[in-house]
């Protein structure tokens, strides 16, 4: 292994644990669901009262809105929670750090990536 290998290797964040991830896809599921549902229905309410549509126009208005804005919120809320996830996974200091050093860093305010 090259030393370029090895600077790339230790800039490389580690991994993101399972459960952590598995925990943000759900509540980004959670939340898209709610998003799809209010759309949906407020894409119904528009959809007859504003613009006259017959009934089944307006049910498949409605049930095309909220499929579309349902994904486009869980995938929103999804790269949301994993980019806060990985802020939070930053800020935890590393194995090899000694303890009087993140003590100090917390001190001064600096992150534990700085140190």
């Amino acid at each position: 292994m090259s030393s370029q290998d090895s600077e790339v290797a230790a800039q490389t964040p580690s991994p993101l644990p399972v459960d952590a991830v598995a925990r943000c896809t759900r509540e980004a599921q959670r939340d898209g669901i709610f998003a799809g549902v209010t759309s949906g229905l407020a894409s119904v309410i528009l959809g007859s009262k504003v613009f006259r549509l017959n009934r089944n126009a307006t049910i498949l208005c409605g049930v095309v809105t909220g499929v579309l804005a349902g994904y486009q919120f869980t995938q929103a809320f999804l790269s949301s929670n994993l980019a806060r996830l990985k802020a939070e996974q930053e800020k935890q200091p590393t194995s090899d750090t000694p303890l009087w050093y993140v003590g100090k860093a917390k001190y001064f305010g600096l992150r534990t990536s700085q140190i």
